[in-house]
């Protein structure tokens, strides 16, 4: 992480970004909990959160908060001092404040840890860290500037079509909210269709399309929606997202199995957290890179025919997800599934009015 943001100043100095003569750097934050949280459910033992440089896109800074001690919650079970032990525990507060402190405590160590402070920030709008930053970060923390994350923005969006639709079922339906506008990336054409219906039905009436007043009613309800999209048009110019985070979320979770086992009663989730954060910056190279470090020896052939055979395999990977086509296809298998799963034949077999209780003989 030195190195990452070593790297990350001498690249604003040659930019020639600065912050009253401080290299100033974006970055892209983002934070998670040691287990899965389900809408009120954020009541985690353990929170970590990330910091990348946004050129570089390597980690600059990892923090990690833990909530439990297994030593020290026995010996107070038992009414007894703990031995003398290493206590993980750091953090005693609410289960969703740890990701905004996290990304703070990094922000205040930016400028003495590599020498840059963080000036533009990519976040999603989960936690207050923004504001957080605004109030606590000294002397620059007010220039601090967001940008939206693209892909949460569309993804709030989507959630908030949903939720209209199950409150005004009449906005649901041909020539409205279907499941397809409601889901896929293009959109374009259906925001512009019910103003074009509108001025349609205003000069005659138009067989299966919304009437006028059901127009002028959907137009108002959605218009809410696209409202709060709007006032962030500045931040969401760039089309920023927090993939980067993302990504070395979905590392961290093979490293801890996947949220199911709780792993900070101890250092567990701590070296999780540090491990995953090494195989981003590292990459593949983690591995033969740890043996060498444990063993004292160089690691044999095979060892590294694996890790070349991973690196193929992953470039093949990307290569194929950029081709236009392969886009194409996976939105056209997403949505051919989702109607299979919609069926009336699938809802016979599951879902919530189910009643599948043997008939009560009459004997």
């Amino acid at each position: 992480m030195s190195r990452s943001g070593a790297e990350e100043k001498r690249l604003a100095i040659e930019r020639g970004d600065f912050s009253d003569g401080v290299p100033a750097i974006t970055v892209i934050c983002d934070g998670g909990w040691s287990k899965r949280s389900h809408k009120p459910t954020y009541n985690a033992l353990g929170g970590v959160g990330v910091i990348f440089g946004a050129v570089t896109k390597t980690i600059l800074y990892i923090g990690v908060r833990n909530k439990d001690c297994s030593i020290c919650c026995r010996a107070k079970n038992k009414g007894t001092d703990p031995k003398e032990h290493t206590c993980f525990k750091n953090w005693s507060d609410s289960s969703q404040s740890m990701e905004s402190d996290i990304i703070l405590t990094g922000f205040l160590e930016a400028e003495s840890v590599h020498g840059v402070r963080y000036t533009k920030i990519i976040a999603d709008g989960d936690s207050s860290v923004y504001a957080k930053l605004q109030e606590n970060v000294p002397v620059w923390g007010r220039n601090i500037v967001k940008l939206e994350c693209a892909n949460h923005t569309c993804k709030c969006l989507r959630s908030n079509l949903e939720k209209l639709v199950t409150e005004k079922p009449q906005h649901k339906g041909k020539g409205k909210l279907t499941k397809l506008n409601r889901i896929f990336e293009n959109q374009y054409q259906f925001w512009k269709l019910p103003f074009e219906q509108e001025m349609e039905a205003s000069r005659r009436p138009v067989k299966n399309i919304c009437t006028k007043e059901e127009l002028k009613e959907l137009i108002k309800d959605t218009q809410i929606l696209l409202n709060r999209i709007a006032d962030k048009s500045d931040r969401l110019i760039g089309n920023f997202t927090t993939n980067l985070c993302e990504s070395w979320m979905s590392i961290r979770s093979k490293f801890d199995g996947g949220k199911f086992v709780n792993r900070c009663g101890r250092g567990s989730w701590n070296a999780r957290c540090y491990g995953g954060g090494l195989r981003k910056n590292l990459g593949i190279a983690l591995s033969p890179l740890t043996f060498h470090k444990v063993t004292q020896m160089q690691p044999g052939q095979n060892f590294y025919q694996g890790v070349r055979r991973q690196s193929q395999k992953r470039q093949s990977s990307v290569k194929y997800n950029k081709k236009p086509e392969s886009k194409t296809l996976r939105r056209k298998r997403k949505f051919q599934d989702l109607k299979v799963s919609q069926s009336k034949r699938a809802k016979i077999d599951y879902g919530s009015n189910l009643d599948d209780t043997p008939d009560i003989s009459q004997v």
